[in-house]
């Protein structure tokens, strides 16, 4: 029974963040998703974007000693 109410609960509030979504997206240049909305979804953070980058870095050299 508990199971039923959450799983209603959930599909709510992706009911009211599609509804969300399509209001705001008709005012943005970057369209938002339900999933971002609801949180499931996430863009990097500034530490996982340097930690690509450094990754990154690190195999440009090998990269360019192949060629």
């Amino acid at each position: 029974m508990i199971e039923g109410y959450k799983l209603k609960t959930e599909w709510e509030m992706e009911r009211l963040a599609w509804h969300a979504a399509n209001v705001m997206n008709v005012h943005l240049k970057k369209p938002v998703t339900v999933k971002r909305l609801l949180g499931k979804e996430r863009r990097q953070t500034l530490e996982s974007k340097a930690e690509e980058f450094e990754k990154l870095a690190k195999l440009m050299p090998q990269i360019k000693g192949v060629q």
